[in-house]
């Protein structure tokens, strides 16, 4: 992502402001310096960037802040605090170009409620995106923002804050926070939260395992089944089967005598039952034969009829069959006559118009001809105006007109220039005076340094001196007091101080001498650490000079470069433009060119005036054109006209004349069908009514014909259902002579011959079942049997079977039960095998990374992610001090300190200076560790720099300004009020405020002197 511009309104200090990153002095400068005094608002400018980006910004992102404080109606972790006091509204805005390539706008912004009693109280914040490759598509909800966001930044807020923005108060947590701290980081940067689920499900996997395996065992306790008491059940299944057989043998004979009473009495009823229903069907039969042979007489009558009727309509016979083509010939007559009347009306009518067609033609005529000679004058006027137009040769007075513009333009370059380069010179001049400046600052540190070092050296040595003289007394008398005096005498060298003992004093006076010997080291130390530090000031205060030579240097040197630069181009221009190089030569050259440029005007200008009366004849010739084709157009459409109205003329006559001959020829074809005789006079007198008789005459004919076949067949069917039904009462009587004798009246039904030979078989059957039935009485059935005894003694045997059996399935039941538990048991087991050997392949994988929180597969993930973190961090770390290197153990880091032997130190033993260093090594490693592959092309750090002595300052400088080499393409931007930073590095975005008064941005750059 690269970011474009930033346009802040009513943030915190800042009124209104806009950094543009693409153009002016940012753009070619890979560090810049975002400078002020504390508190003026420099900050203010990385709030800005990560409001429009994410809505939200460091200071006011921390969750741990008390919300419910309340700061202005508004909690205290709440953005809007930042909104500038006394303002109704604020605004921040980001342009950028995204990793996919498109521009986008990021805005936050707020305003202020304007109506009732809430009036001035600041409304909830807005955050959008603008898709400028769409034409400005918005999207105003987080659910569309941040698969938006995603695509064009590549970082979430954290990784942005982490990896891009190193935010104030932020910049030593990761080197100082616990490993909880880190792994929360790196974490967020390195998505390492799906080795956290992995962790999760590995010990979520052996748990499961493990209580499959102890489930199983449970189970296969439970499956124990009867052991010793199966052969007691299996004996007792025997004997009740036995019962059982007995039983079913006795209620089997009882069944067979029941059942053949049973049979032989239902038998006897059915023979009964038939034999009544035989005759009630004989009678409805005798009923059916009487109405039957009434129907036959009535189906004659109606067929001697219908032959009557034909007879006497069989002369008119054919011209029925043809009715349909006869009234269509007479329609085809009275259409063909409509037409002909019509036909003759439209030739009228033609032949009427066709004089005032023709007139109208002829005046067409004479208006076309009129059109060319018009168009022919105006043509030949177009081609002499276009002969002048092209003798002032137009095209050619342009190019040199161009020419002579550009030669203008060149020529007040070439004027800038040498305004320019006196403007170099004078800044070369200023420069070399602050060199001077800057090397007699450093000759006086250099001069004050040999006398500091040599006071340094000399406190020293009477520390030294004062140290050992405190040490030894000190010893003597820690080796005992008592003991050195009672060896004494007057006269003897004291072997402490070695003068002559004039007498000898108690132990309080060699207490006495060495607090005199302690004061003495003291004040020497004190003298020797003020002597070093004057001479560290001074040392320090020389490498600044140093450093202020070095630079004042550089600086002289691009001023050179610069002039050399200005006078090599602006030779090349002389010699190119062919002008004096001095001032004058210019001015002169550019006066002649500008009247050059003026002539040239004005001829320009005629040509174009005639080009102006050449497109005013053009559009004259295209109106005439067009009124020339408008003419033609209407001669055309007028001939056309004459032409279809001739036409139309001999098409009626023929029209009239085909109409005539297909009505005469439709009436003859009429007439050779029709045998009514005067029928022509009739038809024309009432043509409707007259078809309309005809029609109905042949339809009453042709439905008498139809129904003479019907009647036929209904007689036929008559005669054969009155045979049938004689022939069915003959063969009853013949099979059950009884009927004969009956006198019963029945209902005549048609269906009575099918029942009635039903019967008859039925009654067949029942007699034949009624001898089987005798054939098969039981040969122990006596005549004191009967039916319902039996059928109760079958019942109480049945219900002592029910109870045999009930008692036998129960039995069989935990026979079976027993056989499934032994099989289930043996496959429990054979499960809970299989089940242990994958529990015990999986425990040495839970044991190295399985738990319930994740955290023993993440740390080691985690553990190797920060090693890396390190080689990017010590890389940097390198370029800044040759002192140190970072290691860690698992997640907890620490320095290795090569001015001490190399010996390990935890890092919150290091000072504030070694602290920045080292946390910003480590922070420029964070940077490159963001897996997405995406990124921003700015790195911005609020933080720390007025910790730094001269030396690690000048490291740490020279580190980030070629961070732009070491990273590619990206910026660095630094917030700080360091003085040394504003000297080294050129580009600053100064923010100044002055009392009460709104903060003032501009752009500045040091190099070129312009804002």
């Amino acid at each position: 992502m690269r970011i474009r511009k930033l346009a802040i309104r009513n943030i915190a200090s800042i009124e209104s402001a806009e950094i543009d990153f693409e153009n002016g002095p940012l753009k070619d400068s890979p560090l810049f310096l975002i400078c002020g005094e504390t508190g003026s608002g420099k900050t203010t400018v990385l709030d800005a960037i990560t409001l429009a980006l994410y809505g939200k910004t460091p200071r006011y992102s921390d969750d741990r802040r008390k919300k419910e404080l309340q700061v202005g109606g508004m909690a205290f972790n709440d953005a809007r605090q930042l909104v500038r006091h006394g303002a109704t509204s604020a605004s921040a805005v980001v342009e950028i170009v995204g990793n996919d390539g498109k521009p986008y706008e990021a805005r936050w912004s707020v305003g202020a409620v304007t109506r009732g009693s809430k009036k001035g109280t600041l409304k909830d914040a807005e955050w959008t995106w603008k898709d400028r490759s769409k034409g400005g598509l918005e999207y105003t909800h987080d659910r569309d923002i941040w698969p938006v966001l995603k695509n064009a930044v590549g970082l979430e807020f954290e990784q942005f804050c982490r990896t891009t923005l190193l935010a104030q108060g932020q910049f030593t947590d990761f080197l100082l926070g616990g490993e909880d701290a880190k792994a929360e980081i790196l974490e967020k940067l390195t998505n390492t939260e799906k080795f956290k689920q992995f962790g999760i499900a590995i010990g979520e996997k052996y748990a499961n395992l493990s209580k499959a395996v102890a489930l199983l065992g449970e189970e296969i306790k439970l499956l124990a089944g009867l052991g010793m008491e199966r052969p007691v059940v299996e004996a007792k299944i025997k004997e009740l089967r036995g019962k059982l057989d007995d039983s079913d043998r006795l209620i089997k004979a009882h069944e067979a005598r029941r059942d053949w009473l049973l049979r032989d009495a239902e038998l006897a009823q059915g023979e009964q039952k038939v034999r009544a229903d035989l005759a009630v069907a004989f009678a409805d039969l005798r009923a059916t034969e009487a109405e039957t042979a009434a129907q036959l007489q009535a189906a004659r009558d109606a067929v001697d009829k219908i032959d009557a009727f034909l007879a006497a309509n069989e002369p008119k016979a054919i011209m029925y069959e043809q009715a349909a083509a006869i009234i269509t010939d007479l329609w085809h007559v009275r259409d063909a006559r409509e037409k002909k009347s019509a036909a003759e009306a439209s030739l009228a009518r033609f032949e009427k118009s066709l004089p005032a067609l023709n007139k109208e033609r002829v005046e067409a005529a004479a208006a076309l001809e009129a059109s060319v000679r018009i168009l022919d004058l105006e043509s030949a006027k177009e081609e002499s105006e276009k002969q002048k137009l092209e003798a002032m040769k137009l095209k050619d007075l342009r190019k040199a007109k161009e020419s002579a513009v550009k030669r203008r333009g060149d020529i007040q370059i070439l004027g800038a220039r040498l305004e320019g380069i006196d403007r170099l010179l004078g800044d070369k001049k200023a420069h070399e005076e602050a060199l001077k400046d800057r090397q007699d600052e450093l000759a006086k540190s250099l001069a004050a340094l040999p006398a500091l070092e040599d006071a340094a050296r000399t406190a020293a040595a009477k520390r030294d001196a004062a140290k050992a003289e405190r040490d030894r007394v000190k010893g003597l008398i820690e080796d005992g007091i008592e003991r050195i005096v009672a060896g004494l005498h007057v006269g003897d060298e004291c072997p402490i101080c070695r003068s002559r003992i004039e007498q000898l004093n108690s132990s309080s006076v060699f207490s006495a001498l060495m607090e005199e010997k302690s004061a003495a080291y003291a004040a020497a130390d004190k003298a020797c650490v003020k002597a070093e530090r004057a001479f560290d000031a001074a040392k320090a205060a020389a490498d600044g000079a140093e450093a202020k030579v070095s630079d004042a240097k550089r600086q002289i040197e691009a001023d050179r470069k610069a002039v050399r630069d200005s006078y090599d181009e602006i030779q090349a221009m002389v010699a190119t433009l062919g002008v004096g190089g001095s001032k004058e030569g210019v001015a002169a050259a550019l006066a002649e060119c500008e009247k050059v440029v003026a002539d040239l005007g004005d001829r320009i200008a005629a040509g174009e005036a005639q080009e102006d009366l050449l497109k005013e004849i053009t559009r004259s010739i295209k109106k005439l054109r067009k009124a020339k084709d408008e003419a033609k157009e209407s001669l055309s459409v007028r001939e056309r006209a004459c032409l279809n109205c001739e036409s139309s003329i001999k098409e009626a006559r023929s029209g009239v004349k085909a109409e005539e001959s297909r009505a005469e020829k439709s009436l003859a074809d009429a007439s050779a069908k029709i045998v009514i005789p005067a029928w022509r006079d009739a038809w024309e007198a009432d043509q409707d009514g007259w078809e309309a008789s005809l029609e109905e005459s042949s339809r009453d004919y042709r439905r008498r014909k139809e129904s003479l076949v019907e009647a036929r067949h209904g007689l036929s069917d008559c005669e054969k259902r009155a045979a049938k039904i004689a022939e069915c009462r003959n063969r009853a009587i013949e099979k059950a002579p009884a009927l004969a004798e009956g006198a019963a009246a029945g209902k005549a039904d048609e269906d009575s011959p099918v029942k009635v030979d039903t019967l008859l078989g039925q009654l067949a059957h029942v007699v034949q079942q009624r001898g089987e039935q005798d054939g098969k009485r039981p040969q122990d059935l006596s005549d004191e049997d009967n039916a319902e005894e039996l059928s109760a003694k079958c019942e109480e045997l049945k219900a002592e079977g029910d109870r045999l059996r009930n008692e036998l399935a129960a039995e069989l039941q935990r026979i079976a039960a027993d056989d499934r538990c032994a099989s289930d048991r043996a496959a429990k087991e054979r499960e809970l095998e299989a089940a242990r050997a994958v529990r015990d392949e999986w425990k040495p994988i839970a044991d190295l990374f399985g738990d319930q929180t994740g955290k023993k597969i993440q740390r080691e993930i985690q553990s190797y992610v920060l090693m890396n973190v390190l080689g990017k961090a010590n890389y940097y770390l390198k370029q800044l001090s040759d002192r140190y290197e970072l290691s860690c153990e698992g997640l907890v880091l620490s320095v290795v300190d090569a001015n001490e032997g190399y010996v390990v130190r935890p890092v919150n033993t290091l000072s504030g200076g070694e602290k920045f260093i080292v946390s910003l090594a480590l922070a420029l490693g964070l940077a490159g560790m963001n897996d997405t592959g995406l990124g921003v092309d700015m790195l911005l750090i609020d933080e720390g720099f007025g910790t730094l002595s001269g030396e690690h300052l000048n490291s740490a400088i020279e580190v980030l300004e070629r961070l732009n080499a070491l990273t590619g393409t990206r910026k660095v931007g630094v917030i700080s009020h360091v003085e040394r930073l504003r000297e080294r590095i050129r580009t600053h975005i100064e923010v100044t405020r002055n009392g009460h008064e709104p903060s003032n941005v501009r752009i500045v750059s040091v190099m070129h002197g312009r804002s």
